[in-house]
C-alpha cells in the first residue's frame, strides 16, 4: 500500500497538470491504477469491517482491545511511536493506556502535554475524527516523525480515549481513504470498548447479586431452621400444656363431684342434727343448767353455718355444671332488700350494725327473686363481718341506668387491698384483713354472687379503699313491666339497727 501512495492520491485529486495532448494509453493505465486501488481501498474496508466485527463482543478485554487497535495503525501507516490514553469516567482525566514501543513513553506523553496545550486534543473531540497537527517537538528526539494524528475513541454516549499516532508521513501525503479507514477503525473499537465495559459491568453485578441470593438463601435456611426448631418447642410446649389441662380438668372435675357427692352426703346426716337440737330445745330446754343452754346454742348455731356452708358448696357445683334453672320475674327490689335486712338483723345488732335501705320503690329488676334474695344475703352478710366496732353501716342502693339497674352495697369497714379486689370472687379465696377469725369462712360466698348475677346476664365489680369501706355493685335487667306509681314524695331510708 505504501508503494501506492503516489497513485492512490491521484484517486483522491492529485494530479500535475498537462502542458499537452493527453495520451489514450496513458489515461488508460492511469484508470486502471486507480480502479485497481480502489479495489484494495475497499477490500480493506471489509477486512477491516470484519475483523472489527469479530472483536466487538464483551468476552474481549480492554487491553487486547487497544493492542488489535495499534497494530492495525501500524498495518496502515509508516509509525514511528503510538499510544493510546483512556479516560477515566469519574474524573474525565487522560490516562497513558498503551505505548507502542514501550522504551518511548516519556517521549509520547510529553508529546502529548503539547498537543493538549495548544488545544488540538479539544478540536479532535470536537470533530470526533482524526485530526493532523504538523506543530510538533517530538521531530527533535525523531527525525522520521513527519506529523501527528490524533484519533479520538468516541460512540454516540461517551468519550472512551484518544490515539496519538506519531508518522513519518507529511500531512499531504494521508490521503483522506486512510483517515476513513481509521475513523472506522477507532468508532468499531470503541464500541467494542463500550460493550466489553458493559459485560464486565454485567458481569459484576451477576456476581454481586448471586452473591446477595446466596447469602439471603443462607440468612432464610438459618431462619426456617429457627423457625422449625421453634415450632417444634411450641408443639412440646403446647403438648405439656394440653396434658396438663387435661389433668387439670380431670381435677376439677374430681373435686366437683367429691364435693357434690360430699355435700349431698353431709346434708341429710346434718339435717337430722339440726332437727334433733330443735326438739332438744322445745322439750328439754329448761330442764339444762345454763352451761347445757350455752352448749345447745353453740351447738344450733355451728350447725346452721355448716348447713349454710354445704348449701353454698352445692350451689357452687350445680352453678358450674349448668344445672341451675332460674326463674326469673319482674320483681320489686326494695321488698327484697328489706327481707334480707330482717333475716339478718340479729347479726347486725350483735355487731352494732346499722342497716341501711335507700332503694326506691319504683325500681324493679328482672331476676330470680330466691337468688337474687341469696346474692344480697351474701354481700350484706360479709359487710357485717368485717365493719367497723364504732359507728358501723351497711347500706344499699340502686339506679337505672337505661335497661339495666345497679344495685350497690356500702360499708364503712376495713376495706380490700386493690391486689385483691379480682381474685376474690374465685372459689375458695378469702380477702385479707385485719379481723379475728370469727370472719374467715369457706370463701364461696362471692364466687357463688359472681355465678348468680353473670347467669343473669349481669356483671358484679368491686370498688375498695382499705380502711375506708367497700362498694360491691352488681348489674340486673331492669324490669319488663313496670307498673303505675302515684305521684308522692320519695320514703325516706328504712333502717334497722340495734337499738
Amino acid at each position: 500500500m505504501r508503494n501506492e501512495d503516489t497513485n492512490t492520491e491521484n484517486l483522491v485529486g492529485g494530479s500535475s497538470s498537462a502542458t499537452s495532448q493527453p495520451d489514450p494509453q496513458a489515461q488508460l493505465r492511469r484508470l486502471q491504477v486507480e480502479a485497481q486501488g480502489v479495489i484494495k481501498y475497499l477490500d480493506r474496508v471489509e477486512s477491516l469491517w470484519v475483523n472489527l466485527q469479530k472483536r466487538s463482543g464483551g468476552d474481549i478485554l480492554p487491553i487486547d482491545l487497544l493492542a488489535y487497535f495499534l497494530t492495525e495503525v501500524e498495518s496502515l501507516l509508516p509509525t514511528v511511536l503510538s499510544g493510546i490514553y483512556r479516560v477515566d469516567r469519574r474524573t474525565y482525566e487522560f490516562t497513558l493506556e498503551r505505548c507502542l514501543p514501550a522504551g518511548l513513553r516519556t517521549d509520547l506523553e510529553n508529546e502529548t502535554r503539547l498537543q493538549i496545550a495548544q488545544g488540538n486534543f479539544a478540536l479532535a473531540l470536537r470533530r470526533s475524527r482524526p485530526t493532523v497537527c504538523t506543530r510538533l517537538s517530538i521531530h527533535h528526539y525523531h527525525p522520521r516523525v513527519r506529523s501527528i494524528l490524533l484519533v479520538p475513541l468516541v460512540t454516540l454516549q461517551e468519550v472512551h480515549g484518544m490515539a496519538l499516532i506519531a508518522n513519518e508521513r507529511f500531512e499531504q501525503d494521508i490521503v483522506p481513504y486512510e483517515l476513513k479507514l481509521l475513523s472506522i477503525l477507532a468508532g468499531q473499537t470503541a464500541l467494542a470498548l463500550e460493550s466489553s465495559l458493559r459485560e464486565v459491568s454485567l458481569q459484576r453485578h451477576k456476581a454481586d447479586l448471586e452473591q446477595e441470593v446466596l447469602s439471603r438463601t443462607a440468612e432464610l435456611k438459618q431462619v426456617n431452621a429457627d423457625i422449625h426448631r421453634r415450632n417444634q418447642e411450641l408443639e412440646t410446649e403446647l403438648k405439656k400444656a394440653q396434658d396438663a389441662n387435661e389433668q387439670l380438668t380431670l381435677a376439677d372435675r374430681m373435686r366437683e363431684n367429691l364435693l357434690s357427692t360430699a355435700s349431698h352426703e353431709l346434708r341429710t346426716p346434718l339435717g337430722v342434727l339440726i332437727g334433733s337440737l330443735d326438739v332438744i330445745r322445745e322439750e328439754w330446754n329448761d330442764l339444762l343448767p345454763a352451761e347445757g343452754q350455752q352448749l345447745l346454742d353453740m351447738c344450733t348455731r355451728n350447725s346452721s353455718l355448716l348447713l349454710s356452708l354445704i348449701s353454698d358448696l352445692l350451689d357452687v357445683s350445680a352453678l358450674q355444671s349448668g344445672q341451675v334453672t332460674l326463674r326469673c320475674q319482674t320483681v320489686a327490689l326494695t321488698p327484697i332488700v328489706q327481707k334480707t335486712f330482717d333475716s339478718l338483723a340479729p347479726v347486725a345488732r350483735a355487731n352494732n350494725v346499722k342497716l341501711l335501705n335507700t332503694v326506691s320503690q319504683e325500681i324493679e329488676v328482672y331476676a330470680d327473686p330466691g337468688r337474687l334474695q341469696q346474692v344480697l344475703t351474701n354481700l350484706v352478710s360479709n359487710a357485717i363481718k368485717f365493719s367497723k366496732k364504732v359507728g358501723a353501716y351497711v347500706l344499699v342502693g340502686a339506679a337505672r341506668e337505661g335497661d339495666q339497674v345497679t344495685i350497690g352495697v356500702t360499708d364503712n369497714g376495713t376495706g380490700i387491698p386493690r391486689d385483691q379486689q379480682e381474685r376474690i370472687f374465685k372459689p375458695f379465696v378469702q380477702g385479707e384483713s385485719g379481723s379475728t377469725t370469727a370472719t374467715k369462712g369457706a370463701g364461696l360466698g362471692l364466687a357463688l354472687c359472681k355465678a348468680l348475677i353473670e347467669r343473669h346476664g349481669g356483671r358484679i365489680w368491686v370498688e375498695s379503699t382499705p380502711g375506708k369501706g367497700s362498694r360491691f355493685f352488681f348489674s340486673l335487667p331492669a324490669g319488663r313491666e313496670r307498673s303505675p306509681v302515684a305521684d308522692s314524695p320519695q320514703q325516706p331510708p328504712q333502717t334497722t339497727s340495734a337499738s
